[in-house]
């Protein structure tokens, strides 16, 4: 690509794309990450897709928090947005596991093989073993930007670059304060400072304890959405909560 060439690619206006609607054209979830491999279907899990649609390029959103249960796709939400803003709107991305050593394992389990399924990203992201490549275990270039995969218990990996979009995982899980620096949480977001109302902040977690919990009172500062399902006898929308559940006493599944 000549540097004009560059130059005008850059001119052009970021496609109105929404997240949910890039995904299910283009990513393909691995037997590595999934009990359902194959074509990913924001249908499957249908709570993502507002939270998708909020995160896409032209959302006016600027952060979004997530607080939820245990393994509902969630993290996959997070691959959803690295992997469309690195195919339609490339900049960097910065994606924090509580550890160096979980963000390690996710680079292996989760980004490497979505890269490796998704068509528009493997032609972005040289594979890491093609010398002078771009791609490491946890920097990972392509076209106009990059991937960062970080540990929240590092303090250098934190502060190394400027950032764009930003997706805290599991923040209830992140050390108070790494290397005597403070919140990483704060630390991570301070690499968003050049881009302004550009920026992207995707804030997940499971909830741990109350009066610790780095997830709560983050989403207690949002408009508090939840998601409404409706009721099986009456069609009625409501939000579902555990005192709800009811099952016939003395029977169980088998």
């Amino acid at each position: 690509m000549s540097l004009v060439q560059g130059f005008y690619d850059g001119l052009k206006p970021i496609p109105i794309t929404l997240i949910s609607d890039w995904s299910d054209r283009n990513m393909r979830l691995s037997s590595e990450s999934s009990a359902e491999p194959g074509p990913f279907r924001t249908s499957r899990t249908p709570y993502i897709r507002e939270i998708l649609e909020c995160l896409s390029p032209n959302s006016p959103v600027t952060e979004l928090v997530a607080m939820k249960g245990v393994q509902l796709a969630f993290t996959t939400a997070g691959l959803c947005m690295m992997a469309c803003y690195a195919d339609i709107a490339p900049c960097p991305i910065m994606y924090v596991m509580p550890t160096i050593d979980v963000a390690k394992g996710f680079s292996e389990t989760r980004v490497d093989p979505m890269i490796e399924h998704c068509e528009s990203l493997r032609q972005k992201i040289k594979p890491h073993r093609e010398r002078d490549s771009g791609n490491t275990k946890f920097v990972k270039k392509f076209p106009g930007g990059y991937y960062i995969i970080s540990g929240a218990n590092s303090a250098a990996s934190l502060r190394s670059r400027a950032i764009r979009i930003l997706i805290l995982d599991e923040i209830d899980a992140y050390l108070q304060d790494v290397n005597g620096e403070g919140s990483p949480i704060k630390l991570a977001e301070k690499r968003q400072a050049t881009f302004g109302l550009k920026k992207k902040t995707l804030k997940i977690s499971t909830p741990t304890m109350e009066h610790t919990s780095a997830i709560e009172p983050a989403y207690l500062k949002t408009d508090q959405r939840k998601y409404f399902i409706p009721c099986p006898h009456c069609g009625s929308f409501q939000e579902l909560k555990f005192q709800q559940l009811t099952w016939e006493s003395g029977k169980t599944d088998k």
